[in-house]
């Protein structure tokens, strides 16, 4: 689910600053940020935080700047805080990464590096006055999390809301750099319906900071998923006819769902077993149990179940017919 609220547009135009410059000006990370400051911020943060978990809009309001106020549109109130409500309401947030930005000159676009590894990124955005810190914590279950990102800026001498955004960070417990390796291998395994499945999980949570957070590997990312898509429908083309079993049902989409708190495939297929016949449709989905890894290469020995949903009718997103569901646990 995607809960970014775009409420800033950012300038393209291009600065790069990550060290310490003259008179104090520069780019700071973490314990680099001077103590009192960060500490400050933190206790800022733990207060807007508790106004997301309340979907408390009156109280968080007037943390905005007067540019924010001026921009934010009613869907923040609306959508934005209820959603992000379901996700961090009674969890404690994560520490991700603190940036405090000191400009001599503001209003250039600044490009900030996380640093190097695997799991690096970059920050791009307008740093609009000399002065301007940014948080990002992460928050949600053992299985998903959001990445909340706040941009603070001076207003009238104290600190103020300049942004606010949420995003997806990490799905079935990876973030999206995980995903991506999980991804390689398991079409290094053969497993290439998963494989794609997994990779989309990942494209999913590219951009947990919003537009302004970019993976150093992202454009290596986006490749592999374009091969990877490639890949996938040259070897699998849908529906795929099961044509081992005699009355050839005939299977359209493979997608994860939540399932005893893991993501696992739903195989969903159509049949020509009345799904109203539950003894015949059991025995025909026992059946296909018993084959699906020979459809699908590996997606019996890399998930904990695998589930199935028997239609008689199309499902087209405008009907809703009926149908049979199944859990086949594997381990």
């Amino acid at each position: 689910m995607k809960l970014n609220f775009p409420v800033l547009v950012f300038m393209c135009v291009m600065f790069f600053s990550c060290t310490r410059g003259i008179s104090g000006a520069g780019v700071f990370k973490n314990e680099k940020i001077e103590p009192a400051l960060r500490a400050s911020m933190e206790k800022m943060n733990l207060q807007v935080y508790e106004y997301l978990r309340e979907d408390n809009y009156e109280m968080l309001s007037q943390l905005f700047s007067d540019s924010l106020k001026s921009r934010i549109q009613p869907a923040f109130e609306q959508k934005f805080l209820p959603q992000i409500q379901k996700v961090v309401r009674g969890r404690a947030y994560k520490k991700f990464d603190d940036f405090y930005i000191k400009r001599q000159d503001p209003k250039d676009t600044i490009l900030i590096s996380s640093g190097k590894g695997d799991n690096a990124y970059h920050l791009k955005f307008l740093v609009p006055d000399k002065e301007i810190f940014a948080s990002m914590v992460t928050s949600g279950d053992s299985l998903n999390e959001v990445m909340i990102t706040l941009i603070y800026v001076k207003d009238n001498g104290k600190w103020k809301i300049l942004n606010l955004m949420g995003e997806d960070y990490s799905l079935n417990r990876m973030d999206a750099i995980a995903a991506y390796k999980y991804s390689q291998k398991l079409e290094t395994c053969g497993d290439l319906m998963d494989a794609y499945n997994i990779q989309t999980l990942s494209d999913h949570c590219m951009n947990p900071g919003g537009g302004i957070f970019t993976f150093d590997k992202a454009a290596e990312m986006r490749q592999y998923s374009d091969s990877l898509l490639a890949k996938t429908k040259a070897r699998y083309t849908f529906p795929v006819s099961v044509s081992q079993l005699a009355s050839k049902p005939s299977i359209f989409n493979i997608h994860y769902e939540v399932v005893d708190h893991h993501f696992a495939p739903m195989i969903m297929y159509i049949t020509t077993v009345k799904v109203s016949d539950t003894v015949e449709l059991k025995k025909e989905n026992n059946e296909m149990q018993k084959i699906v890894g020979s459809l699908f290469t590996g997606i019996d020995k890399y998930n904990r179940a695998l589930l199935y949903r028997a239609y008689n009718e199309m499902p087209d997103g405008k009907n809703d017919p009926r149908y049979y569901g199944y859990i086949q646990r594997l381990n």
